[in-house]
């Protein structure tokens, strides 16, 4: 009994914090963005364009914000919206590279590594919000 209680804990913890890194990797490489899309010359004639991509930036960076603390407080609601986080990471890394073809091929996007890292990371962290439930 005490030594199932250990395993559930010690799980529960694993993956909120490999939760806490990959929502750390997403909020630093999203500033990241925010900085290359304001100081970019390119985007300067897209402005329109920058805008909303920066307001969609922003608004999943509060979300990874909300996610963090209802992990932080262990709420079942932030399980959830952490799956949901892990699902959009996805999408946003490797997905957008791989439906690129399909949408201007004239346009190639490669998958860089890190989208790779951190495409893997969200799978991980996305199995284990939806395999892990928190104790009371």
């Amino acid at each position: 009994m005490a030594a199932d209680v250990s395993r559930q804990l010690t799980a529960e913890r694993a993956i909120v914090w490999l939760s806490y890194l990959m929502i750390g990797l997403l909020l630093v490489g999203t500033a990241t963005k925010l900085h290359w899309l304001a100081t970019d010359p390119f985007w300067e004639l897209m402005s329109e364009s920058r805008v909303l991509a920066q307001a969609m930036d922003v608004g999943l960076m509060m979300f990874a914000l909300i996610v963090v603390f209802g992990l932080w407080r262990r709420h079942e609601w932030a399980r959830i919206l952490g799956a949901s986080l892990c699902f959009i990471v996805i999408f946003k890394s490797v997905g957008i590279p791989l439906l690129q073809p399909l949408l201007t091929p004239e346009i190639r996007i490669p998958i860089e590594w890190d989208a790779v890292i951190m495409g893997s990371l969200a799978i991980l962290c996305f199995v284990g919000l939806i395999w892990v439930k928190f104790s009371k």
